[in-house]
């Protein structure tokens, strides 16, 4: 049986079908339409369903790109490319690690040529691989801005995003099928943002731990290991995400100064300073010098005016400070709002 189509059915398949569909639903479209013997596929111009859409064209055979149309309507840049570029200004490797060592789990990212790590540090304790691949991509992307760049991970997870599903979560408002947020949102928002930095850029999908002794091999190998030493470095180069929704972010330009309390506080919590002199705990909370926590105490209360239990609990998975209940006890007694509402 001859089966006629108008796109390029195979070629989708053979060429984009992998950054879709799984390798069981892989197999199940090529046992289907490749390995019966009975079932050919042909292309034909004779009727093309693109047809029948408006277009500019005054006259002649609608031209008509299944590959080129996919990368550029899923892409999160038209012009990005999954094929090295010829001639970039340069090549670079990415990778992130996380693993768990004596009950904590340590991550890093790094960011390297084949001859030198370009950057290379620790992420918060408790970062997961996915989150760890998507910063390294964000910071490659971030250093090559106005450069033509090659670009290779081992994530297919963050090649993914930026390929593949980039583009339609952020038209569905970062959403999922589902409507619940997407994992890893923030990251991924700054993913879809740095991804516009470079001039021109192609971003290529490399196997990680494969025995092929290429320049591909080697570059990925660096990555994997400057960003494993990096995660091991957390006690002494420990740095924060900037995580846009974290309240201590706009207070920690300048540097901290902790009374003897803060101090006990963070050798409580087993706490280290990272490299601007703020404390970080093992989970990631920032510990906060009683002024500013009140500062912050006060913001976040006027975001939503609820009481003093319920707000700590809220802010206690991100900052942590001495005499902190106490604080958003006095904040909500001094609210004028909730004074008028709960005399």
């Amino acid at each position: 049986m001859v089966v006629y189509v108008p796109h390029m059915v195979i070629a989708v398949l053979e060429q984009k079908g992998g950054h879709w569909l799984s390798s069981s639903r892989m197999l199940q479209y090529q046992a289907l339409l490749r390995e019966q013997d009975d079932v050919e596929l042909k292309i034909t111009n004779h009727l093309n369903p693109a047809e029948f859409l408006r277009s500019t064209q005054e006259e002649g055979i609608l031209e008509h790109d299944c590959v080129e149309t996919i990368e550029q309507v899923y892409a999160s840049r038209r012009d990005l490319k999954d094929e090295p570029l010829a001639d970039p200004d340069w090549e670079l490797f990415t990778d992130g690690s996380s693993f768990v060592e004596n009950g904590t789990r340590y991550a890093g990212y790094a960011v390297v040529t084949e001859q030198e790590v370009i950057e290379a540090n620790a992420l918060p304790p408790g970062t997961s691989a996915q989150k760890a691949e998507i910063w390294a991509l964000v910071r490659a992307l971030i250093l090559s801005q106005g450069k033509r760049v090659n670009i290779w991970t081992d994530s297919k997870y963050a090649f993914g995003v930026v390929h593949v599903h980039g583009a339609l979560w952020k038209e569905r408002g970062l959403l999922t099928s589902q409507g619940t947020t997407i994992k890893h949102r923030e990251e991924i928002l700054q993913l879809l943002e740095a991804i516009h930095k470079p001039s021109t850029v192609a971003i290529m999908h490399v196997k990680g731990h494969q025995r092929d002794p290429g320049r591909e091999f080697r570059g990925n190998r660096q990555a994997d290991q400057a960003a494993k030493q990096a995660a091991r470095e957390v006690w002494t180069q420990m740095v924060l995400l900037p995580v846009r929704n974290n309240p201590a972010i706009p207070y920690m330009e300048e540097k901290p100064h902790y009374s003897q309390e803060d101090e006990k506080l963070a050798q409580m919590t087993n706490a280290k300073k990272n490299v601007k002199g703020w404390y970080i705990s093992p989970i990631g909370q920032v510990i906060l010098p009683v002024r500013i926590m009140k500062a912050v105490l006060e913001t976040e209360h006027n975001k939503c005016h609820w009481g003093a239990e319920a707000l700590v609990k809220f802010l206690k998975n991100e900052v942590l400070s001495n005499q902190m209940l106490t604080l958003a006890k006095r904040v909500n007694a001094m609210c004028p709002m909730c004074i008028k509402n709960n005399p």
